[in-house]
C-alpha cells in the first residue's frame, strides 16, 4: 500500500510539471467569405504587427501555437476595419466574430480572456454614456 501511494505521489508530481500544450484559438466568423484571412496582431511603437494568419473555411478558423508568455493582441479579419482585443496565452480560446459589429465579438475560454471579456461587457454602458456626454 505504501509503495502504491509513493508511485501515485511521484506520478502526480510529474503530471503537475507537464509542459503546457500551447494554445488553440478556435473561431467562428459567420457570413465571412471563404479564404479571407484572420490575423493575429500585436501593437508596436510603429503600429500593428502581424504575428500569424489563417484562412476562413466555412465560417470557421483555427490557430495553434505556443505562447512563451501571455501577450495582449488583436484579431482582425481581412478587409474588415475593426479589431478584437484578447490575451494570447496557452489554453483553449474561443472567438465568435460578429461580422457587422466587430465590437460585439466575444473571446472566451481561458481565465484571463473570460475576465477580460467580462470587463469589456461591463464597460460598454459606461463608454456609451461617455460618448453621449462628449457629443452633447
Amino acid at each position: 500500500m505504501k509503495k502504491l501511494f509513493l508511485v501515485l505521489s511521484v506520478a502526480a508530481v510529474f503530471a503537475s510539471c507537464k509542459k503546457d500544450n500551447g494554445f488553440t484559438i478556435s473561431g467562428e466568423a459567420k457570413g465571412v467569405d471563404n479564404d479571407k484571412m484572420v490575423i493575429i496582431a500585436t501593437q508596436s511603437e510603429l503600429g500593428p504587427i502581424s504575428k500569424d494568419t489563417v484562412k476562413i473555411k466555412d465560417g470557421k478558423f483555427e490557430f495553434k501555437g505556443i505562447a512563451d508568455k501571455p501577450e495582449f493582441c488583436f484579431l482582425r479579419i481581412q478587409d474588415i476595419g475593426d479589431m478584437v482585443p484578447f490575451i494570447l496565452e496557452n489554453g483553449t480560446i474561443k472567438v465568435d466574430f460578429v461580422k457587422d459589429s466587430i465590437r460585439n465579438s466575444r473571446v472566451t475560454g481561458t481565465v484571463t480572456n473570460d475576465q477580460f471579456q467580462k470587463y469589456n461587457d461591463e464597460s460598454k454602458p459606461i463608454f456609451k454614456k461617455m460618448q453621449a456626454f462628449q457629443i452633447a
